[in-house]
């Protein structure tokens, strides 16, 4: 009985394994829309091909790419969260390397879980070519219908015209626009004794902050209505105009467009220095001040999905120079309202202030907001655009700031039933955006 099994046909694990890939890789294929075929043995190290099918017309014309697949746990060495390093054996890269086609490798496990790269694109690199050593990114090199695009670039030449279409994907986008909710009821409107706010401040040392005014073109307005003991010096009080806000807002006649806009500025200037926001004439942006010059400083605030918080102001240390130098950076914004379709509502584009001790100018400011703005990307981008939107709607509690005269909405949501696949982009993009951060990120020192 015993020499009978020990006769009999087996199939290996490593058999069973070895299949399971190509399965996975012929469900993939299919997903993409394109025609996948194995290839019989025997074969000396390529399982099959894909031809690039136009899923739009389903026209074929002839562009292949060769696969070989690699199943298994052992192919995943040095495994991280975020990677795994793969061996290429030396004879197999040497095959791979010396055809005219274009061939890509597939590492899988599991029946649904793949990687994927193009081996001559990837050994152009000589150093890399004699590692033999292949580094897959679990994001950007994720087997599946997403990588479609990437694998026609592959297969066919720029000017072959193939392009597959964006798989349905819901996604939800934020502008930078925050909607006014409401003004006060009136617009107090006379005609002006004084040049500017800074003259008017002069003429009268004791005014209270509390009632916000603008002077433009020898026209003063205030939201609430002054009186002739604290603001005789400032406006003909006894010709002071009451008008209903919505009328100066809903108001197409430009001078009166243009001194209300003023009148906003000046209010939003006063809300937002009691809350350590300082304003700079100069640049004509909004920054977070170093208040008393402590560094650094955080602003908790509720985030899309949970509360957390941002330091608004921060020192920076570059290490590295022969004269090390270091600046304090500053979360600043243009803050500009605009008026769209009768709705007015004020436009947030995020920058940043740099300062030498928290107060001074630092004079490399162009240099260092243009490195910064290489390293950041969208998610960067939005969170300080939702930073600034919760600054102007604060939460209400026992002990909270004045929101201000003016009261602001949230952040409106769009979304839309086709998105973006990021990684794709990033992927493609040969503007030198992708790899910012791997060529900046461990340029300083965080000093806390």
């Amino acid at each position: 009985m015993a020499n009978r099994a020990l006769q009999g046909k087996y199939i290996s694990e490593a058999d069973i394994t070895g299949d399971a890939g190509v399965a996975f890789i012929h469900g993939v294929a299919n997903d993409m829309k394109m025609l996948w075929r194995q290839h019989g043995n025997p074969e000396a190290g390529i399982d099959g091909h894909i031809e690039v099918r136009d899923p739009e017309t389903g026209r074929v014309r002839n562009f292949y790419v060769m696969l070989q697949s690699k199943a298994g746990k052992s192919y995943f060495e040095r495994e991280t969260d975020n990677e795994f390093q793969f061996t290429c054996a030396p004879r197999d890269l040497e095959y791979w390397m010396d055809g005219n086609i274009p061939v890509i490798l597939v590492v899988s496990r599991n029946r649904d879980e793949g990687y994927w790269v193009s081996i001559k694109d990837y050994f152009r690199d000589p150093v890399r070519l004699a590692s033999r050593k292949i580094i897959f990114n679990k994001v950007r090199s994720k087997f599946d219908a997403n990588a479609a695009q990437r694998l026609i670039d592959v297969a066919v030449s720029s000017t072959a015209g193939i392009h597959v279409p964006p798989i349905p994907k819901r996604e939800t986008l934020y502008t930078n626009f925050v909607p006014i909710e409401s003004f006060p009821n009136s617009v107090y409107i006379g005609t002006s004794l004084v040049k500017d706010e800074k003259e008017a401040h002069s003429a009268a040392p004791g005014l209270a902050p509390d009632l916000h005014f603008g002077v433009w073109e020898s026209t003063f307005m205030s939201f609430g209505r002054p009186d002739s003991q604290h603001h005789k010096d400032l406006v003909d009080v006894g010709a002071i105009e009451e008008h209903p806000t919505c009328d100066i807002a809903g108001s197409d006649d430009p001078d009166q467009r243009r001194g209300f806009v003023h009148l906003l500025n000046m209010s939003l200037q006063v809300t937002l220095q009691d809350q350590g926001v300082g304003y700079d004439p100069d640049e004509k942006f909004y920054w977070f001040e170093a208040e008393g010059g402590v560094v650094p400083r955080e602003f908790p605030y509720a985030g899309l999905r949970k509360d957390t918080d941002r330091k608004v102001v921060q020192r920076y240390t570059y290490a590295e120079a022969r004269r090390p130098f270091s600046y304090v950076r500053h979360s600043a914004a243009y803050l500009r309202f605009e008026r769209y379709d009768h709705e007015w509502g004020l436009l947030i584009n995020p920058t940043y202030q740099f300062t030498v001790d928290g107060v001074k100018p630092y004079e490399g400011r162009s240099r260092a907001l243009k490195k910064i703005k290489l390293m950041e990307k969208n998610r960067a981008v939005l969170g300080q655009v939702i930073m600034w939107a919760r600054l102007l709607r604060p939460t209400t509690h026992l002990f909270s700031k004045s929101p201000g005269l003016i009261q602001f909405g949230d952040l409106k949501p769009l979304t839309l039933d086709r998105g973006i696949d990021d990684e794709n982009w990033r992927e493609n993009d040969d503007s030198g955006f992708a790899d910012a951060t791997d060529q900046f990120g461990g340029m300083f020192d965080v000093e806390d």
